[in-house]
């Protein structure tokens, strides 16, 4: 999954201005990420990167559902990997102000939620991938995981750092645990 990450972060440094644009202009933009991970997986899996992705993947019961599921091919065992896109403007939108901390939350546009929806997916390959437009910092991206960790436990853990990309973006990779779940990072 950090590969994949990466090779998406590749694509993205080429929309620097478009994301340059979106920070400016104070506006989030989901549809425009799940737009470009969706050509970007059509063609990693031409480039047989990953065996398959499907979109909009129903989860458990009900009608919940997440945005993608990629399955990867190793060692003639397929894997699928859990994937919910987030876009989070870090800046000031309609006189209010973003950092990374105010999406680390139970609120209509945290976190939260979709950390509960992966709890009830009997896997252990559950991510998500915020993409921060701009980038948050290293101090701010790590506040806002403490402040999730103290009020609704340790099921997240960074897998990207922002110190690696451009002030213009930050695209950051969480691995989501269950309850109880122990991981080595």
């Amino acid at each position: 999954m950090q590969s994949l990450t990466q090779r998406f972060a590749d694509l993205l440094r080429l929309r620097e201005q478009t994301l340059k644009c979106f920070a400016n202009l104070g506006v989030q933009v989901e549809g425009w990420l799940k737009g470009e991970m969706l050509s970007f997986l059509t063609q990693d899996k031409i480039n047989g990167n990953i065996h398959d992705f499907d979109r909009e993947v129903l989860v458990g019961c009900g009608k919940r559902k997440t945005d993608l599921m990629v399955t990867f091919e190793h060692a003639s065992r397929q894997h699928d990997i859990w994937i919910e896109l987030k876009h989070y403007l870090i800046g000031i939108q309609k006189d209010t102000s973003y950092d990374s901390c105010s999406y680390f939350s139970d609120g209509v546009a945290g976190i939260k939620p979709d950390v509960d929806k992966f709890l009830t997916i009997p896997s252990a390959n559950t991510y998500m991938l915020i993409l921060m437009t701009a980038n948050p910092g290293y101090e701010n991206w790590q506040e806002g995981i403490r402040r999730f960790h103290d009020k609704f436990g340790e099921n997240v853990h960074p897998l990207s750092d922002p110190k690696r990309y451009p002030d213009t973006f930050f695209l950051g990779l969480l691995y989501v645990t269950g309850n109880g779940d122990s991981i080595e990072l």
